[in-house]
């Protein structure tokens, strides 16, 4: 049983009844004195959506809905303060270095989902790759996901392997793939742990250690060869939030949830109320 709808791991059985999409400003007010205060506009704030609804399965208890929906989304509103990281930034070349003595690499300008600039890459063989290795071990366990959007020329499709070791050492490591779309850019976005922080990445390379001994980043093509296209990579990024899904593409995005409400009605023995109000962070991984 499914809607269309869901938010992280989490596929609602029923559509929401209400969707409240809010564009809220961010007002900074100035008293003077006996006058009303000065009222100066700072911005738009983060878009807001809120869902309100039912939750329910004719075929499952109330227990097994709470276990199912109610104690999930409960996980992830009580996740502890997480600050998020782009790895892949507005100079990219600052960061980023190549293997490989047919590829290059640049800066790009035209070509970019945010900020100033994306990665331009040239892999010119199916044996080079782009890298980032830090100057230390990076600690990626308290995040929940990673974002990142390419640009290609069709259906091509890159490894992501995030190692515990320096670019010369690597060995052991967590991996997930980015794959181009023929619609232009492309976001792939990987929930790399639970609200409980259990691994959601399936693909392991070697023994890796864990997400908080993160050294380097490797991206590379995946079993074809690129020849001397340029590809485009953007806004490579960690953090806290949940992608919502719905029919249609009008409130698709990542989103942290700002408050989640759970409502047990006496002698309701099958359905529960919710309401789930989220802020969109889209702004900052990218526009959809």
């Amino acid at each position: 049983m499914t809607s269309g709808w869901s938010f992280g791991g989490v596929q609602f059985p029923v559509a929401p009844q209400r969707v409240i999409y809010k564009i809220p400003a961010s007002i900074k007010k100035t008293p003077v004195m006996f006058e009303s205060p000065w009222i100066m506009s700072m911005g738009p704030d983060a878009i807001e959506i809120a869902l309100e609804g039912e939750i329910f399965e004719t075929t499952k208890s109330l227990a097994t809905i709470y276990t199912d929906y109610g104690k999930k989304l409960r996980r992830y509103a009580q996740q502890k303060q997480v600050i998020d990281e782009i790895f892949l930034d507005e100079s990219p070349t600052s960061n980023w270095s190549k293997s490989g003595v047919s590829a290059t690499v640049g800066n790009a300008t035209a070509s970019k989902v945010r900020l100033n600039q994306s990665l331009r890459v040239n892999f010119a063989d199916a044996d080079n790759s782009v890298y980032r290795e830090f100057s230390s071990n990076k600690n990626l366990s308290d995040k929940n996901f990673i974002s990142i959007w390419v640009l290609g020329t069709g259906s091509e499709k890159f490894r992501c392997t995030l190692y515990n070791e320096t670019f010369a050492n690597k060995e052991d490591g967590y991996r997930f793939y980015i794959q181009c779309s023929t619609a232009g850019w492309n976001q792939t976005f990987i929930a790399i742990s639970s609200a409980d922080n259990t691994s959601y990445v399936a693909n392991t390379v070697g023994a890796p250690s864990g997400w908080n001994t993160i050294r380097t980043i490797v991206i590379d093509p995946s079993n074809f060869n690129p020849g001397s296209q340029l590809y485009y990579f953007d806004v490579l990024a960690g953090g806290q939030g949940w992608k919502l899904d719905g029919p249609g593409t009008r409130y698709d995005g990542i989103y942290s949830i700002a408050n989640f409400q759970l409502e047990e009605s006496p002698g309701n023995i099958q359905s529960f109320k919710y309401s789930l109000n989220l802020m969109r962070k889209n702004e900052m991984f990218g526009e959809v």
